[in-house]
């Protein structure tokens, strides 16, 4: 009993102390709680209202529904270290805490790609659009992120390509006006609005020529049919049509020449051709015509040339006008300006070597903007994005798994030693090596497991929208660090709201992103209260009610109520 009334006392001691520290004339800052003021004062309470809530517990299990009651999941947080609510110019916002506090990132950290996930309708393509606004205006949305840091100068925007294989959503940028120009939107496809023209043969300046060819077949390799004598071919066509196309145009003198062959710019060469499609075809069909093969094998090869390639000449279509030509690409266009290339009205493996084709054109410009031997038409308003942060341009694909399939992964048609296969990595391979020329790239897909590894593996930034798919959460999950209770809550979380990971960190946490497709709208009022605001009547009668409250206040200061 002794020992009893002694530990009372001693208890009774420490209660006094913390009593002592109620102290209402000291100023503190509650940890984690960013809604209280700063200069909010020390309440007469021991525990804040999160405190006081683990009080509480209802007498049933939550965790398999209370009757007439809904339940939602909290998100299971790891909190990442210091909060605030502000984003400063050189920063992207990311998204919002549960506790109200503001995740964003550095620019020059998408220099290391990002990747970004999620089931259909979950937010993915808003999120990737979200970002995109920020690149392209320069500054975070005043309607989304308020808390910019006062006195940041507004930095250059950044241009940006999307790639979108399917739908036409990425089409709402246009309505957002940025510093230098519009969001341009080129329809593969529909020639009665700003056709694509792109001979993937042509050498930009500074490029050996035997580099693109390399790259080429990559390209070629990734999308078309396994055959052992298919690389040899595409080789020995490459090499052909550059020597008979150049040889003509008395650049090339002597074959043992196209080995040392460097793209020239327009003004040192202003006449030079390069190779075409159909020119490609036919010494592509002539080297498989002299193949020893005879019966299957032999048709075999003719057949893959013919259902992969040879339809992309068909005289009268789209696309023999947009491949079969000799115009030069519009690198200003797609690398130096905010675009959207759509490729909706082709099929899946068309899709895959157009992007293919762009990705290589895309490397090599950005090479030759570094190197000094390309000039680009910067325009004014975004000259500082080439030297800002490290970033001088952002590249988006959709639904990559077309050009960077994980062909590793349970069910898929290919084997590892095949052609296609190296042909991938070699693709992912080259979206590592453009970020030592200023490349951001965002990879965006619905399902990570479908992307190579190598693709994966090169990105720094995640965020995952819900996943319901096992693999696809075991696969992202060990990427980014995820909890149990974190995959659990990736196959259920709602629309808008995404697993944040940067590589770094100690873990992943969850924000909700806003809705882009909600930014700049002027008039968010309903039609109801527009018309109550047109009526003359309505008006009179408000302006009434506010001389009538107006007064009463004066009333009420004046003590006569």
């Amino acid at each position: 009993m002794a020992n009893e009334g002694k530990w009372e006392k001693q208890e009774l001691k420490r209660a006094l102390v913390e009593l002592r520290q109620l102290d209402p004339g000291h100023e503190v800052f509650t940890s984690g709680d960013l809604s209280t003021p700063t200069n909010a004062q020390r309440l007469s309470y021991l525990c804040d209202a999160r405190g006081v809530a683990t009080v509480f517990r209802i007498p049933v299990s939550v965790g398999s529904g209370v009757p007439g009651i809904s339940v939602r999941q909290s998100p299971p947080m790891f909190h990442p270290g210091p909060m605030t609510r502000l984003v400063s110019a050189d920063h992207i916002h990311i998204g919002t805490l549960p506790n109200g506090a503001a995740e964003s990132l550095p620019i020059s950290v998408f220099n290391r790609h990002a990747l970004i996930t999620g089931f259909t309708g979950t937010g993915k393509t808003v999120t990737t659009m979200y970002l995109l606004d920020q690149f392209g205006a320069g500054e975070p949305d005043p309607e989304v992120c308020p808390h910019r840091i006062a006195g940041t100068e507004r930095r250059a925007p950044i241009p940006f390509l999307v790639i979108e294989s399917t739908k036409t959503e990425y089409r709402q940028l246009m309505r957002r006006r940025y510093p230098w120009r519009q969001v341009q939107v080129i329809t593969v496809g529909d020639e009665s609005s700003r056709p694509l023209r792109l001979n993937p043969f042509q050498l930009l300046p500074g490029v050996r020529l035997e580099s693109h060819i390399r790259r080429l077949m990559a390209c070629f390799e990734a999308s078309m049919s396994e055959h052992f004598a298919m690389p040899a071919l595409l080789t020995n066509a490459l090499y052909e049509s550059y020597w008979e196309t150049l040889q003509l145009e008395e650049e090339v003198p002597r074959r043992s020449e196209l080995a040392t062959y460097v793209g020239k710019p327009l003004s040192e060469a202003p006449g030079v051709m390069y190779p075409t499609l159909r020119l490609f075809i036919l010494k592509l069909e002539e080297a498989a015509a002299k193949l020893s093969y005879q019966g299957e094998l032999k048709g075999n090869v003719l057949g893959a040339i013919d259902a992969r390639i040879r339809h992309w000449i068909t005289e009268g279509s789209s696309k023999a006008a947009m491949f079969d030509t000799m115009n030069p690409l519009d690198t200003e266009l797609l690398f130096n300006s905010p675009c959207v290339l759509e490729l909706d009205a082709l099929n899946e493996k068309d899709r895959a070597l157009l992007t293919m084709f762009v990705l290589v054109f895309l490397r090599e410009y950005m090479e030759c903007v570094s190197r000094g031997t390309l000039t680009p038409e910067v325009p004014s308003a975004f000259a500082g994005a080439q030297i800002d942060h490290g970033v001088r341009h952002i590249t988006v694909i959709e639904e990559a798994h077309n050009v960077m399939e994980n062909l590793s992964r349970p069910g898929s048609t290919e084997v590892q030693s095949g052609e296609r296969y190296y042909a991938v990595r070699s693709l992912a391979n080259m979206i590592a090596e453009v970020r030592a020329y200023g490349e951001a790239i965002i990879i965006a897909d619905q399902s990570p497991n479908r992307l190579a590894a190598d693709a994966r593996r090169n990105t720094a930034i995640s965020l995952t929208h819900q996943l319901r798919d096992t693999d696809d959460r075991e696969t992202i999950g060990k990427a980014c660090l995820m909890t149990d209770g974190q995959l659990r809550y990736l196959a259920k979380a709602p629309v808008g709201m995404a697993s944040f990971y940067a590589a770094g960190r100690e873990g992943p946490t969850f924000v909700r992103v806003p809705d882009f497709r909600r930014l700049g709208l002027q008039n968010p009022k309903s039609a109801r209260w527009v018309s109550f605001e047109s009526d003359d009547s309505a008006s009179a009668e408000t302006e009434r009610i506010e001389r009538e409250i107006r007064q009463r206040a004066v009333t009420w200061k004046a003590g006569k109520v």
